[in-house]
């Protein structure tokens, strides 16, 4: 880690410059000293500075970055923002040459009146570094003579941008939907993730739990507005406008699974230039989204079409190939340049129910929903209990109402403590499925080889488990049993690894996942490459799709340099996140007017349950902009330098 020589952190100077280097703290952040051979000299947030480096210009850092502001970060809807910060830059290049306490007054005075006139806080934010720099170490104006050169690196971001996995610039977009630009704020998603119409309809979205309009109203309604620009594009038949692709580069690659990861590390590798094949199990893309996802919730043919997008970038996608069955991973290994393994979590997690195997009438979740998926009725007019309390067992309980069963949940913990997402819960009870908390089913109850009920524990929660969770705990003596005709336990996944040999070398966990680096996605046999749920465990599908692309991107380097890496901008980008810089409860500045959250319209309940079709709307288009204008644009500029190292 860096050691500090002197800055401006969160209202406190640091300096160190006449503490011997041994003696120095290390950098508070989470951060290397090392950028792909390059020393890290200095680091710029919004929280303040730090020089690692005492030999560096700073001053001409301060100009670069506030240059970068200006022009890159100000929007221009408002005169403080746009000009006051590029005459502050100007003027910061002026009193480089010449430090004159008149001048720096004069940049101190403008300073404050961007921070006490500008519409939002991004520009407010960046300048309060520049005041500390000048206020606390106004001797560093001077240039440098002999300072060593220094390459800049810049990533901008936000709450919203930060928390989303898959980081894509979600203040830019809405910017575009302020004035009902539709298209470029699709085109804006897309640079980011491929998939927005699966995104914008059953993503958990953590970039709304971060957003800082929640500490004036509520949050921005981020997931929505995606579909809304999704639908536009769709439902007039615009032509899908697509990152330029790349010249080819000779390199080919193998993709094996076709879900959001996969599918995800598919579109960047072709605009990358190379050679896109990806083997699926399936008759179909989507992975666990196409199975496990019901189209009340995604639309089938909306999948199919962002699919279709893909192919059209020239990836090859191969159905009915299973991994272990029609191709091998020896196979893989040899025949293509470099390989990600994408195959998600397809098999149940055993739900510890006495004699399930003697009785008819028990289903997997995942495996009702996919044959619903294809088109079959399982059953109906009967008694079913669902076992889980995520968003596969709401699924599955919203699936078999529509099919005019009496549905009951039952949950070991209570509606507080369910993984699922609320709106599904509600949604859920509004279509007639009921709920029993704390209970757990241990035995299946039979006759004449049919399910006639279900054998429960009562339970009560106890202390907190590692998530933070209370354990449920058995209350003894006060089983009971359920009547039902139907079970389908739906309490998670895992991945299936059975197409590993020994002699393959592919590590593995004890959770059946996929070793795998964190940062570079390599796992135990070169060349090949991992992401998603099968190295994860079962998690969202936004999270999928976002290792996806940070695959994609590790592949790319490896086949064209040699290794894995980070760019520099990924760097700050992961420093943002890994330091949680972000202050998630910060009250914005100024203060903003009360505007509630736009509502969007659900189809009635008794048309929802008589058939599949989707149930939230999207905003029309003179509603999603009203949404839209309810950002902050609380963007945030985070810099470091690098250069040779001392010596």
């Amino acid at each position: 880690m860096p050691k500090v020589v002197y800055g401006f952190r969160k209202g406190e100077r640091l300096d160190f410059r006449n503490v011997q280097e041994h003696d120095r703290p290390e950098t508070p952040f989470i951060f290397q000293d090392d950028v792909n051979g390059k020393q890290v000299k200095l680091v710029i947030s919004w929280h303040g500075f730090l020089v690692y480096d005492e030999g560096i210009d700073i001053a001409a850092a301060m100009c670069k970055f506030m240059r970068y502001v200006s022009e890159r970060g100000c929007c221009g809807r408002c005169i403080p923002g746009k000009n006051g910060t590029t005459l502050l830059a100007d003027m910061m290049e002026e009193l480089r040459g010449d430090p004159k306490l008149s001048k720096m007054q004069e940049a101190l005075d403008l300073a404050d009146s961007i921070q006490a006139t500008s519409k939002c806080s991004f520009a407010p934010s960046s300048v309060s570094i520049v005041k500390s720099f000048l206020k606390e170490y106004p001797e560093k104006l001077h240039k440098y003579q002999n300072a060593p050169k220094l390459d800049y690196h810049f990533h901008m971001s936000a709450p919203c941008t930060s928390a989303c996995p898959a980081h894509i610039q979600i203040p830019e977009f809405i910017d575009e939907l302020r004035t009902k630009r539709f298209l470029p704020a699709l085109s804006i998603i897309r640079e980011h993730m491929p998939l927005p119409g699966l995104c914008g309809r059953i993503c958990p979205h953590p970039c709304e739990a971060v957003c800082r309009r929640g500490e004036v109203d509520e949050p921005i309604n981020i997931m929505n507005l995606k579909q809304s620009a999704w639908n536009y594009e769709y439902f007039r038949n615009h032509v899908p406008n697509i990152p330029e692709k790349k010249a080819p580069t000779g390199k080919t690659c193998a993709v094996i699974g076709a879900g959001p990861a996969g599918l995800s590390a598919a579109y960047y590798l072709a605009l990358m230039g190379h050679q896109v094949e990806v083997f699926d199990k399936m008759q179909e893309p989507g992975g666990m989204t196409a199975a496990g996802i019901p189209d009340f919730r995604e639309p089938r043919e909306h999948l199919r079409y962002e699919a279709n997008i893909i192919r059209n970038l020239g990836v090859n996608i191969h159905y009915n190939k299973t991994l272990g069955k029609e191709i091998t991973l020896e196979y893989l290994k040899h025949s293509y340049d470099s390989v990600l393994l994408a195959i998600g979590a397809w098999l149940p997690q055993d739900p510890r129910i006495a004699d399930m195997e003697q009785v008819e009438g028990i289903y997997n979740g995942i495996d009702y929903l996919e044959k619903v998926s294809k088109y079959e009725k399982p059953f109906s007019d009967s008694k079913v209990i669902i076992v889980g309390g995520g968003n596969t067992s709401i699924d599955c309980a919203r699936t078999a109402v529509r099919f005019n069963n009496d549905v009951t949940i039952l949950y070991r913990r209570t509606r507080d403590e369910m993984p699922a997402e609320d709106y599904e819960i509600k949604d859920a009870e509004e279509e007639g499925v009921k709920f029993m908390f704390l209970a757990a089913p241990f035995r299946a109850v039979g006759e004449n080889g049919k399910l006639k009920g279900i054998e429960c524990h009562k339970m009560r929660l106890g202390s907190p488990d590692a998530t933070g969770r209370r354990s449920p705990e058995i209350i003894n003596g006060e089983n009971f049993i359920i009547e039902c005709d139907y079970l389908i336990p739906a309490i998670g996944q895992k991945t299936d690894v059975s197409f590993i040999h020994a002699s393959d070398g592919l590590e593995i966990t004890k959770w059946n996942t996929i070793v795998c680096d964190e940062v570079y996605f390599t796992t135990s046999i070169k060349g090949i490459f991992a992401a998603g749920d099968c190295i994860d465990g079962e998690n969202t599908v936004v999270r999928a799709i976002g290792n996806g692309k940070r695959a994609a991107q590790m592949m790319d380097r490896y086949m064209m340099s040699g290794k894995p890496y980070l760019e520099p901008s990924e760097v700050m980008e992961k420093y943002l996140y890994d330091n949680k810089i972000f202050s998630y409860g910060e009250a914005p500045e100024p203060p903003r007017p009360i505007i509630k959250r736009y509502e969007t319209e659900k189809l009635p309940v008794e048309e929802r349950i008589k058939s599949f079709q989707e149930v939230e709307q999207a905003y029309d288009e003179n509603t999603a902009a009203l949404e839209a204008r309810r950002c902050l644009r609380c963007m945030r500029v985070g810099m470091f330098a690098t250069g040779d190292y001392n010596g």
